[in-house]
């Protein structure tokens, strides 16, 4: 008689194999989606700091901060901003510059779309980047930024 020889793998050994990949994914992707969203605030801080240096700049002229785009001298990516003509809205972030106020904000992007789960926020008498969340998704994420950063909330 002759041996019948087997090619191929069984229906276990497939579905042993899938299960290891979906386990792979589950604990994977929120590492990898953390990381995505770090590089979109980089993208972020950029802009935010150029806005901030720019209204130090008008403050150091005219002696006050501004919250009008209009008024700095810095080119901002993206249209204007469809809830205020002040913001500028790029992809992902909706940028704006402050006027000093009770809190000092002087540049501010929010993460767009409406349902915004952060802001980065800098403020003239403090060193840094402040993260201010709004749901426990943007909690974890500001948690998650590091030593640059600090958790506003």
């Amino acid at each position: 008689m002759s041996a019948v020889s087997k090619k191929g793998f069984t229906l276990l050994e497939v579905m042993i194999v899938i299960m290891i990949i979906v386990i792979i994914t589950a604990v994977l992707m929120p590492h990898y989606e953390r990381a995505i969203e770090k590089t979109k605030v980089s993208e972020a801080l950029l802009v935010t700091r150029a806005i901030a240096d720019a209204n130090r700049m008008y403050n150091l002229k005219n002696g006050v901060y501004t919250d009008d785009m209009e008024n700095l001298d810095v080119q901002i990516p993206g249209k204007q901003g469809f809830l205020d003509d002040k913001n500028k809205d790029s992809r992902l972030f909706s940028y704006s510059a402050g006027e000093g106020g009770e809190q000092e904000s002087i540049a501010t992007a929010d993460r767009l779309p409406a349902d915004t789960f952060y802001s980065l926020i800098i403020y003239n008498k403090r060193n840094g980047v402040g993260c201010k969340y709004f749901s426990e998704r943007g909690k974890k994420f500001c948690m998650s930024l590091g030593e640059d950063y600090y958790v506003i909330n």
